[in-house]
């Protein structure tokens, strides 16, 4: 989905002036573009399901080596990009997949 500064004309743009930091909403600077990621929060993802091209030996060898274990929170994110003259909101959308493993993960808890 892709919405443009049309929509959000009231979102001021970092630098503009000073803007406090607040939890779920990350500014940053890309060249000209201030990007913001605004945080949906964080879901558990299976890798067991989720990876292809692996084994779970391997998998579970990986995330043990950086202190991690099966599933993992995955982060649920959309992007305001400030060109400067426009704001486009980027959310890419995963509801079907994100639904299906929301879905599961409450079997195992």
């Amino acid at each position: 989905m892709i919405v443009t500064s049309c929509i959000f004309p009231a979102v001021s743009p970092l630098g503009k002036s000073a803007i406090a930091q607040v939890p779920g909403v990350y500014p940053f600077k890309l060249g000209d573009f201030t990007i913001t990621v605004l945080s949906d929060g964080t879901l558990p993802q299976d890798l067991h399901t989720l990876l292809s091209n692996t084994n779970l030996t391997e998998t579970d060898r990986l995330l043990q080596k950086n202190f991690l274990t099966n599933p993992v929170e995955a982060s649920i994110n959309a992007f305001l990009i400030d060109t400067g003259d426009q704001q486009v909101l980027v959310d890419t959308g995963a509801e079907p997949f994100l639904v299906q493993n929301w879905a599961a993960s409450f079997k195992h808890r």
